[in-house]
């Protein structure tokens, strides 16, 4: 019993030696972060993906909201912000102080079809503008998001003990979800070649039917195809680019897979819209996933904007090239906006990018 008793305490020890290891790291970064000084707030940029009628699988359409939560988050931002363009927003880093409201951009990643659909009639009905990013090299083939086919694979293959390359051998009958989540880390980090060949063996797991019947379930995760695009861009939407392929512009990439991700997509997209493309969004977004020769890449081409999905408000003096967000998800409560919206955020935004080497 004395044993057992000394275990636990032992135990309970190296928790409470943990949690106070973690409190002293959060106390000395937040009193790192405070030391960054932020020049005047230019706005913020809203970040939303796809929106649905009704969310099946939390899961699989992780990123998609229903349309009475995207109702909500547009109520909370035009009730405290004016929406402007997403390039005028980004313009107001450079300028001078002014006065009024608050301003607010939105933006639609991944080009779901669902923004020509619900989003656009619903955003054109109040004349509100927003940007789109697209995928040329995804939507040339027709195909969904790397991310959701390696998911969607592992989540639902009748393969007892499958073997991926770079993932290795899956232990679906205690771990499957686990499972899933690892292969799609996988895609988000692995260099662009070797996420194909781990994307084409996923796609290998299920049979064609079974995949038409997956496809078939979750519509929401169809892209736009090319006619959408201009239809879109013709209706006044700003469309930008993700990347050729929905690749990570991470350290582990090779320069001329940067070059064919960033360029081949901007050179695709204006030749389908007979436009320059300006826009650009970094796939994934968060500091792993970018790398200062990616955001080279990105300026190098002519990109006059470029955001992450770090959380965090422009500020004057920011670099167009590297900007946060605001993640707009499906638990997100406007009632919690302001802490989304601190300036500690900004703060930690602006430290972790020098930090990185990414400005």
């Amino acid at each position: 019993m004395t044993r057992l008793l000394l275990r636990a305490l032992r135990g309970r020890l190296r928790l409470v030696r943990r949690a106070l290891a973690r409190r002293g790291r959060r106390v000395a970064t937040a009193a790192r972060v405070a030391r960054v000084r932020l020049g005047p707030r230019a706005g913020v940029v809203f970040a939303f993906h796809g929106v649905v009628e009704r969310v099946e699988d939390r899961d699989v359409q992780l990123n998609h909201v229903d349309v009475a939560a995207f109702r909500r988050a547009l109520e909370a931002v035009t009730r405290r912000f004016d929406v402007v363009g997403l390039e005028e927003l980004v313009a107001g880093l450079a300028g001078g102080p002014r006065r009024g409201r608050p301003r607010a951009a939105l933006t639609f990643d991944d080009g779901y079809a669902s923004t020509l659909e619900l989003v656009h009639p619903l955003l054109s009905a109040s004349g509100l503008p927003y940007a789109v990013f697209v995928c040329p090299g995804l939507t040339d083939a027709g195909a969904r998001l790397p991310s959701f086919v390696a998911h969607a694979a592992v989540r639902f293959t009748s393969v007892a003990e499958p073997v991926l390359p770079h993932a290795g051998p899956l232990r679906l009958a205690d771990a499957r979800s686990d499972e899933a989540w690892r292969v799609v880390e996988l895609v988000k980090r692995l260099p662009q070649r070797s996420v194909e060949e781990l994307v084409r063996a996923c796609r290998s797991l299920l049979a064609d039917d079974e995949w038409a019947a997956l496809e078939r379930r979750f519509a929401s995760e169809r892209l736009l195809g090319w006619d959408e695009v201009r239809a879109l861009a013709r209706a006044g939407a700003a469309v930008g680019s993700h990347t050729l392929d929905h690749a990570a512009l991470h350290a582990g990439q090779p320069p001329e897979e940067l070059e064919r991700q960033v360029v081949g997509a901007k050179e695709r997209l204006e030749a389908e819209l007979g436009v320059a493309c300006a826009l650009f969004c970094y796939p994934y977004g968060r500091y792993e996933h970018l790398s200062p020769a990616g955001v080279a890449a990105v300026r190098t081409a002519g990109h006059r904007v470029g955001l992450t999905l770090e959380t965090g408000t422009l500020r004057k003096g920011m670099s167009p090239h590297v900007l946060p967000r605001v993640y707009v998800g499906p638990k997100l409560d406007p009632r919690r906006l302001d802490g989304l919206l601190a300036a500690t955020r900004d703060r930690l935004f602006v430290r972790e990018t020098r930090r990185l080497g990414l400005v």
